[in-house]
């Protein structure tokens, strides 16, 4: 999922540390404040995995 937030900066908590799933908790929070959430079906996004080993 691709996010754009259009609200002040300071109006995002900070994720938490143990967060696994940042693609549901950004606009469920969001969500939450009564803010708009659209999704994109056609957006193009890239990843990169982490070596986290």
């Amino acid at each position: 999922m691709i996010y754009r937030d259009l609200t002040a900066a300071n109006d995002m908590p900070d994720l938490p540390e143990d967060i696994i799933l940042d693609d549901v908790w950004v606009p469920s929070i969001q969500r939450l404040k009564k803010k708009r959430v659209v999704l994109e079906t056609e957006a193009i996004a890239w990843d990169t995995a982490l070596n986290d080993g």
